[in-house]
């Protein structure tokens, strides 16, 4: 095996990116990919950035580099890059700049391999909750977690990440 690509909605794919840099010891590539748009809108860049990230997964300098993002024929470095904007096919972007490129279907990376020694976290699960927030949710679930002692909540939005106006309106009462 020469790497692992995990597909992944956007939304989370810098989270989950940063958690894998930090945690995965090996110096084989982790390659992350994701689309902007979904299979049925025009332009849709699912199968492109797939073969990208596999592409760049398979490629020999890819090693030792930790994990990676690959959209839009960019390579970025899993501990620079940020989506800043949730709809654009260009939402992920490195202050830096990436750490790579497809061109003409050939890996180019602009800079060599180097990553800091992955953690090894004493524990990696804490109480943190998962709440769906659908329309016409209300706080009590969010309260009843807090109550039972969670350590951080992670809120399940609708489309751009919106949520409902109960929840979010109830939130300075109970946070």
């Amino acid at each position: 095996m020469d790497g692992v690509v995990i597909t992944h909605g956007t939304d989370t794919l810098e989270e989950t990116a940063y958690l894998l840099d930090l945690t995965v010891a090996s110096p084989k590539p982790v390659v992350l990919c994701g689309a902007m748009r979904t299979f049925s809108d025009p332009g849709w860049g699912g199968p492109a950035n797939l073969t990208a990230a596999v592409r760049t997964a398979a490629h020999p300098d890819a090693g030792g580099r930790g994990a990676l993002v690959v959209v839009g024929e960019e390579i970025h470095a899993a501990s620079r890059v940020r989506k800043w904007h949730t709809q654009r096919l260009d939402a992920f972007r490195s202050a830096l700049g990436p750490v790579g490129a497809l061109d003409r279907a050939r890996i180019r990376f602009h800079e060599p391999a180097t990553r800091s020694p992955a953690l090894r976290p004493r524990r990696l699960v804490t109480a943190v909750d998962l709440h769906v927030l659908a329309a016409g949710s209300d706080a009590t679930l969010l309260r009843a977690s807090l109550a039972r002692g969670a350590r951080g909540l992670v809120l399940e939005g609708t489309g751009a990440g919106t949520g409902s106006r109960a929840a979010a309106s109830d939130w300075p009462q109970w946070a």
